[in-house]
């Protein structure tokens, strides 16, 4: 009893004075964040021309994705806020979420940069049937995102599964203190899993559409339109990919402090 105890003693410091102020930041960042996400995917799907394009579609669902993951985020500061050592119930939930679309998010710069390079392919060079055409035709596009939420959810079920969700000892809920091997190692094939294999995937895709553009932007085949689009996709890519890193340098940083 006293090792568990000792285990999440982290949790008595966890609420309380010094982390009300810490929850008000958390409240209004991902308040900002759930509404700028919530005009850009309004504003894509209303708007025809920027509809029609495929890639937005993927765009849009990292979009939602994020939505739900800073409003995850809105319930984790209030948890935070209005939370005690004996009232632990809404930062169980608030981790449980925040660390499905944590994955979920994680996963579309490797979709949309996949996507984008074998749209340019199939344009540059058209071929007959293949898998990757299949997987990343225009009618496939709503059951993959749908699909890879549901993949993002499946992966985290053993946390589910023994109650792993709560506060996160970095100072966020997210994932409790883990207790045992199998535990990590269900965070670590689910969450670092899912970062790091799509960012493996978004770096292979992403060198495959430098070369692409490397053969294509100087050459003078009409192309002009797709060279400038794949450049565009590129530096979301980077944006969406990098940040996640930049933030958790971050939030490692403060805690080693801690």
């Amino acid at each position: 009893m006293e090792g568990s105890n000792a285990t999440f003693e982290y949790v008595y410091d966890f609420y309380g004075p010094s982390a009300s102020w810490f929850a008000i930041y958390i409240g209004a960042t991902s308040t900002f964040i759930v509404i700028s996400n919530i005009f850009f995917t309004i504003l894509t799907l209303s708007t025809p021309k920027l509809r029609e394009n495929v890639a937005n579609w993927f765009l849009v669902g990292l979009s939602i994705s994020d939505q739900l993951h800073y409003l995850s985020h809105v319930v984790d500061a209030y948890a935070i806020y209005t939370g005690s050592i004996n009232n632990r119930y809404w930062c169980s939930v608030s981790g449980a979420f925040v660390l499905i679309t944590g994955t979920c998010s994680f996963g579309f710069p490797a979709i949309i940069a996949a996507d984008r390079y074998y749209k340019i392919c199939t344009i540059s060079q058209p071929s007959g049937f293949s898998i990757s055409s299949a997987l990343f035709s225009k009618r496939a596009t709503i059951p993959l995102i749908v699909s890879w939420f549901f993949i993002a959810a499946i992966s985290n079920l053993p946390l589910m599964l023994t109650d792993a969700f709560g506060e996160d000892p970095s100072g966020f809920c997210g994932a409790k203190k883990f207790t045992s091997i199998p535990l990590l190692l269900g965070y670590e094939f689910s969450v670092v899993f899912a970062y790091f294999g799509s960012l493996a995937v978004t770096g292979i895709y992403y060198y495959r559409l430098a070369k692409w553009l490397k053969l294509h932007q100087t050459a003078s085949t009409g192309n002009h339109q797709e060279v400038d689009y794949t450049r565009s996709i590129m530096r979301v890519m980077k944006i969406v990919t990098l940040m996640p890193a930049f933030l958790g340098m971050m939030q490692f940083s403060n805690f080693a402090d801690y």
